[in-house]
């Protein structure tokens, strides 16, 4: 295949032709001793050439990325095999995208094609919405003759991963929620005669138990999501409302002392059809975030609109992310705040494009700061 005027951002978009993937495929199965061996290893592998295609798979690589056979698989890249949603944003394939600059696998390939071994993780958000796959990669060059492949080993660590995250950020919101209820409580036993103090104590501990509910039941829905046991059940909703209320859910949090949330002038209020457990927490998420991203002082801004058969929701706070992690915003694994986080931009991604059938996205520079708009089809009114 003639691909050396396709552009790319990131590696080499040029691509071996048929005849020589097929000449390839036969050359490392007739040379290689251990090929029986390798049909038998539950673990992943193939063999890929120096355009990253796929020369051999094992059996254990056909039934994970759901093939009929090996012949349907040769000249892929792992990236298209998978189903990964930035494999086909360009024409020349996986690889190519700036997106793939920060993709382990790629890294990993890469380096062995270089001629060096190299382990690597990495995570492929499915264009299938079927969640993403968490691997941790090993590829090695190898020698058939004169010719260099390259093997390459990928471990399914999605479950480990998950419970890794959940764990830690369950416990991490839980801590901090439970410490504050604690807190109230502790404050409430000084005052004396309670009057006005008290009911402000009592509120304040109302407010962060519902808190310690939502936090559980994001960990619950996300399960759900992912494990495709989730119902959505559309309700009659108003949009001011809706944004009232995760203000009013998350302004208690010693995170948001100092700062102003605020709903945008202009903001129309009218009704709307969604499920409103999905969508409240997409916007909690975004709020979250930002709340996070801020420094006393600063303004977040909540937002509504209409256009034409859309509805949008925003988020909007006056930080800025860096490029490199605007490449992996959306990554199950990935956060801005350190390792073991990143559910946030995750879970939005999962619940609004799998169960809202809507989309989002976000913008971010120095000087307007960053915002995230969660957009879903406007359902007729009964």
């Amino acid at each position: 295949m003639k691909s050396e005027s396709m552009k790319t951002e990131c590696a080499p978009a040029e691509r071996s032709g048929k005849s020589e993937i097929l000449m390839q495929s036969r050359h490392f199965i007739e040379h290689i001793d251990s090929v029986n061996l390798i049909e038998t290893v539950p673990l992943l592998m193939m063999a890929l050439n120096r355009n990253r295609q796929i020369i051999y798979a094992n059996p254990a690589v056909i039934v994970t990325a759901q093939k009929k056979s090996m012949k349907s698989v040769l000249g892929l890249r792992p990236g298209e095999l998978f189903g990964c949603s930035h494999a086909f944003e360009c024409e020349g394939g996986c690889g190519t995208t700036l997106f793939c600059s920060t993709c382990g696998a790629l890294q990993a390939i890469q380096s062995s094609i270089a001629g060096t071994s190299d382990v690597r993780e990495c995570s492929i958000n499915r264009l299938d919405g079927q969640g993403a796959f968490e691997f941790r990669v090993w590829a090695s060059p190898v020698y058939v003759e004169d010719c260099q492949y390259n093997l390459f080993y990928l471990l399914d660590i999605s479950e480990e991963q998950r419970r890794k995250m959940l764990e830690h950020i369950f416990f991490h919101d839980i801590m901090n929620t439970a410490s504050a209820v604690r807190g109230y409580s502790e404050l409430l036993e000084t005052v004396v005669e309670p009057g006005l103090a008290g009911e402000k104590i009592r509120k304040s501990i109302a407010a962060t138990t519902e808190i310690l509910i939502d936090h559980i039941n994001a960990q619950k829905q996300l399960l759900a999501a992912e494990s495709n046991e989730l119902v959505v059940k559309p309700i009659l909703l108003n949009s001011l409302e809706l944004l009232g209320d995760s203000i009013e859910l998350y302004t208690n949090l010693q995170l948001a002392r100092g700062k102003t949330v605020t709903i945008a002038d202009g903001s129309p209020s009218f009704p709307f059809l969604a499920d409103r457990s999905l969508l409240n927490r997409v916007i909690t998420n975004m709020l979250k975030n930002a709340l996070e991203a801020t420094e006393p002082g600063d303004t977040i801004t909540l937002g509504c609109g209409q256009r034409g058969n859309s509805l949008s929701f925003w988020v909007e706070n006056p930080g800025y992310i860096e490029s490199k992690a605007q490449l992996q915003i959306f990554r199950r694994s990935f956060s801005t705040k350190g390792s073991e986080r990143g559910q946030g931009t995750y879970s939005m991604r999962l619940l609004t494009e799998k169960y809202l059938n809507g989309n989002v996205i976000f913008t971010t520079s120095p000087e307007k700061g960053t915002r995230f708009t969660v957009t879903i089809p406007k359902v007729k009114l009964p």
